[in-house]
């Protein structure tokens, strides 16, 4: 029997996690003082998203390289691209790294039902918090497999898991204290530390309520507040000193080039993902990018570059004021519109509308699609660049296992 929107608003207010506020789905972090909060409309699906056969048997085509795609990076060593990443990860032994149990990869469907990548992304892990959402509104049996992938990783470091959530990244609270609860009942101790909570002892220990913060297994590095004009103060320093003399484990790798754009084109070159991944070129320059561009058959890309930020598309601005080395990336301009039942603003509601779509793909490290989701943005009758806007539609994929 199908859901109704408050039925499903209620089983998001019964993980104690959102509240209701002003007709919307907020969430404050509990102890946190500072002005941001996560509100949240929560455009969710009816039910997951089925796609075509034709769709998941590349899904599943697309994940059997990921192997493949490591062993180019692990074959490019110290020739790996700089990116000019954050400073915060200076110092950081570039070399020590291993593949995170769940990558994501972000691609988009073609009007023919083609499967074409974006980008993978190897050291983000917050698309794991939003498979915690799916599987508690649907059951979800993709979310599921891809949760007990990671609970199974940390339990084999035989330690507990600390997610570090960083001062920029409130909006992703939320998911966070639902993946925390998701790895508990998979058997992984997993808890959550706000940056803001951690001070430093007067002997430079790093104290969280007076007690002392050490983790030896963290989910990633995220980006910190800068503590001071040009430096992210002793909690940065510790965090790569302890990595570097192997205290401290990081289920996602703490290197921000491994998920460089710039990688994309070494893919492209050796033909891994076959002509799932549009061609892509380095590109020398900004005058280079620039004639790419003017061709209409590419989009440009940053080497770090995420939520729109760092791409520019046919037609957009000039390639101007960038900071970092670009791609020239086939376009996909033919995208397939998705209808889906969505719940209305008031959660009272099911309507259908027509979306453009991102497909995320949650793989493990031997290659097996674990799951898969939808972030759609409302078609507005041209094709655009999907991202996480408040108007978002967030749905899983429905997977046969």
């Amino acid at each position: 029997m199908s859901q109704t929107p408050a039925e499903m608003t209620e089983k998001v207010l019964d993980a104690g996690i959102w509240h209701m506020s002003d007709g919307q789905l907020s969430y404050k972090p509990e102890g946190f003082n500072g002005s941001v909060q996560n509100s949240h409309q929560f455009a969710f699906t009816e039910a997951p998203v089925v796609l075509p056969q034709h769709a998941l048997d590349q899904m599943c085509a697309i994940a059997a390289q990921v192997p493949t795609y490591y062993r180019m990076l692990q074959s490019l060593g110290e020739n790996l691209p700089s990116t000019g990443t954050s400073s915060q990860y200076k110092g950081i032994d570039t070399a020590r790294w291993a593949p995170p149990p769940v990558t994501m990869i972000d691609a988009m469907i073609t009007a023919d039902g083609e499967v074409k990548i974006a980008e993978v992304d190897v050291i983000n892990p917050r698309g794991l918090g939003y498979l915690a959402l799916y599987d508690q509104l649907h059951a979800d049996a993709g979310a599921q497999h891809a949760l007990r992938a990671v609970a199974r990783t940390v339990r084999e470091h035989d330690a507990e898991l600390t997610v570090l959530q960083g001062s920029m990244q409130n909006f992703y609270g939320p998911y966070f204290a639902l993946l925390q609860k998701a790895l508990k009942q998979s058997g992984a101790i997993c808890n959550v530390t706000l940056e803001p909570d951690i001070t430093v002892g007067h002997d430079g220990a790093l104290l969280v309520d007076g007690i002392a913060w050490a983790p030896s297994l963290l989910l990633d590095f995220p980006a910190l507040r800068k503590r001071l004009k040009k430096a992210y103060g002793p909690l940065a320093d510790t965090i790569v000193q302890a990595y570097n003399e192997g205290v401290l484990a990081m289920l996602y790798p703490p290197q921000p080039h491994l998920s460089s754009k710039l990688l994309l084109a070494h893919a492209s070159e050796q033909g891994i993902f076959g002509d799932h991944l549009p061609k892509t070129l380095l590109c020398e320059d900004a005058e280079t990018a620039r004639k790419y561009l003017a061709t209409g058959e590419y989009c440009i890309k940053a080497a770090v570059s995420s939520g729109m930020k760092g791409l520019w598309l046919p037609g957009s601005v000039d390639v101007t004021g960038v900071k970092f080395p670009l791609v020239a990336q086939g376009l996909v301009a033919d995208q397939h519109v998705l209808e889906l039942t969505h719940a209305s603003g008031n959660h009272k509601d099911w309507q259908v509308g027509k979306f453009l779509a991102r497909l995320s793909l949650f793989v493990s490290t031997d290659g097996m699609l674990l799951a898969a989701d939808i972030t759609g943005q409302p078609y507005t009758g041209a094709v655009r660049g999907v991202h996480g806007n408040p108007d978002c539609v967030l749905a899983p994929v429905s997977l046969a296992f």
